[in-house]
């Protein structure tokens, strides 16, 4: 039989392998817990940071957007190559910006053009012009781009994100 002496000791054996079981298994969890807390701060704090820097980025685009604007504004007689050449340097030179363009009312620029809407993208490394958006077909009046750019008085306003495909793309 077993003494009372080997009772003990095996009951004081059980009783502390549970408790330092418990204490590892609590202990786990909360490391868990601690880990887990740290990803997230680390985490909202790297998009925050991205988000920054991408709102900067798409700011600073907003800027130059703004002083090609500001320039096509002063012009006394629209000259079409200097205005497309204004265009040339900043789409080759902004990472942001893949492509540019100005869109006029109907008949301001020329007096039998309803549509005047020149765009300048890159393509493999190159400016290409192209008009293909300025026709009755693309219609650029019925875009939200568009009316929102005339029916505000802040210098720079943005619509939802809309994909263009290029004529080469199509």
């Amino acid at each position: 039989m077993r003494s009372l002496k080997s009772i003990l000791i095996s009951i004081s054996l059980t009783i502390t392998t549970l408790v330092f079981a418990a204490q590892t298994g609590f202990g786990l969890y909360q490391f868990n817990d601690i880990i887990k807390d740290n990803i997230e701060i680390s985490l909202k704090t790297q998009v925050d940071k991205e988000a920054a820097y991408l709102i900067g980025q798409i700011n600073s685009v907003g800027k130059v957007s703004e002083a090609i604007s500001n320039n096509i504004t002063a012009m006394n007689i629209y000259d079409e190559a200097y205005m497309i050449d204004m265009l040339k340097p900043y789409v080759n030179k902004n990472p942001m910006a893949v492509g540019a363009g100005f869109w006029f009312e109907p008949y301001v620029v020329k007096a039998d053009a309803m549509y005047y809407g020149p765009y300048m993208y890159k393509d493999n490394g190159q400016l290409v012009e192209t008009w293909d958006y300025s026709n009755e077909e693309y219609d650029y009046f019925q875009y939200d781009w568009y009316k929102n750019g005339l029916n505000t008085d802040k210098d720079i306003v943005w619509s939802e994100p809309i994909l263009i495909l290029l004529p080469e793309l199509q």
